[in-house]
């Protein structure tokens, strides 16, 4: 079967004409490849994670050293999925400089940083570094992909709904026995 792109494009999920550089707010979550449950266990409503959540986790809190745009705020790790709030701030500080090249590459010297850039480079990042961990024999190999391909997204367009959702983020552990159910 030969490629046609009338019937082989993916739709995209994305606010159509936003630009995703634009200093704001945003919920995003990420979700593990066929919804396996890779990154630890929820144990009486506390998430536990295991190896490979906390790579993640290293990983989500190192991105403000790589994306000098962004603001993290709260985020959870779930066993199949993570939520986040990310604050794309502007401009990249005066003086700031990025020297030598990194797995991936953040752009510094542009006016902002996009919201699938993040996103990107943290999923490759993460998966990289699980990949590392595997090779050194810390986590026992794992098929198939770390990542589902996308992720979802949302603009947060007011202090309500912004402190909705930071505690949707905070909550999400304990309804965990309801989310496993789906």
């Amino acid at each position: 079967m030969s490629y046609d792109p009338q019937s082989h494009h993916r739709r995209s999920i994305r606010l159509k004409g936003y630009d995703y550089s634009l200093a704001g707010v945003y919920f995003v979550t990420m979700v593990s490849h066929q919804c396996a449950t890779l990154f630890g266990d929820v144990v009486a409503g506390e998430v536990q994670l295991n190896a490979i959540g906390r790579i993640i986790e290293s990983a989500w809190l190192a991105l403000e050293d790589r994306f000098y745009t962004i603001a993290l705020d709260e985020f959870v790790i779930m066993p199949d999925h993570m939520h986040a709030i990310i604050f794309i701030v502007g401009a990249t500080p005066v003086g700031v400089n990025s020297v030598g090249a990194t797995l991936v590459v953040a752009p510094t010297d542009t006016p902002a940083v996009k919201l699938g850039d993040v996103i990107g480079g943290f999923k490759s990042i993460a998966t990289h570094d699980i990949i590392v961990a595997v090779r050194r024999g810390d986590l026992p190999p794992f098929a198939g992909k770390i990542w589902q391909r996308n992720y979802y997204e949302h603009i947060i367009r007011n202090e309500k709904e912004l402190a909705h959702i930071r505690q949707y983020t905070r909550g999400n552990p304990l309804r965990w026995p309801d989310d496993a159910q789906l």
